[in-house]
């Protein structure tokens, strides 16, 4: 394994975005820490359980993964010259990148069809994001219940909901318009570095948060049986 690295040059850019999701699962890290040493235990009796994923988005959900995974792997291992086969790599990249814009498409016109409320963010969701935030630096270690329940027509609390309009309605659509445009030789550098310094370290981030959250709140369930229980 040590032999393939060899001789890998890792661009500064690149060293600095590492270094940002260092810091980025440093900070999740001693979240954790801290939970587990102040956090109380709830109060798990009663619990409800409210069916809110359809098979269709479980299905696409994990397929998403899948494609992003490939897209990532297959593009810092051109990027960074891992494996002297880099064509092999980019028709991999490409091929998936086709696939990841029809995942996108599919949620965007399923979000049209009824379930965009769930995406839409006004005033009073960051108010709401306010309180989010106390829960999870404050609420969270005293045993508290979050303040957001879900519901069919409201599932994600105010955070979640913000995150995942950014990163649906803008992160993405910039990730595929800067993906495709850095096959223009004019404008092919100024691409890439948009493509990769803003929008791929942006996803990893944020994916990072999502399964921390995601795992913390021990709904990683709902995304395999369709419920949320709470």
């Amino acid at each position: 394994m040590s032999e393939i690295f060899e001789g890998i040059k890792f661009p500064p850019m690149f060293m600095s975005g590492a270094k940002i999701v260092a810091v980025f699962l440093v900070l999740i890290f001693l979240h954790i820490i801290l939970r587990v040493i102040f956090a109380k235990k709830r109060d798990l009796q009663g619990k409800s359980k409210v069916y809110l994923y359809p098979k269709s988005i479980r299905i696409w959900h994990w397929t998403n993964v899948v494609i992003f995974l490939v897209l990532l792997i297959s593009g810092f291992a051109w990027w960074l010259k891992i494996i002297q086969e880099r064509q092999t790599f980019n028709m991999i990249h490409i091929s998936f990148g086709v696939l990841f814009v029809f995942g996108w498409t599919f949620l965007v016109a399923y979000n049209a069809c009824g379930n965009y409320s769930n995406y839409k963010v006004t005033k009073s969701t960051f108010k709401d994001a306010y309180i989010q935030i106390k829960y999870y630096l404050c609420g969270i270690f005293k045993g508290e219940n979050s303040p957001h329940t879900p519901t069919k027509d409201n599932k994600f609390n105010a955070l979640q909901k913000i995150s995942y309009f950014f990163m649906v309605y803008f992160l993405v659509p910039m990730l595929i318009i800067t993906g495709m445009l850095c096959d223009v030789p004019q404008i092919r550098p100024i691409m890439f570095k948009a493509h990769v310094y803003f929008c791929v370290f942006a996803s990893v981030l944020f994916i990072i948060m999502h399964i921390y959250m995601v795992i913390s709140s021990k709904k990683l369930k709902a995304m395999i049986d369709g419920h949320i229980r709470d």
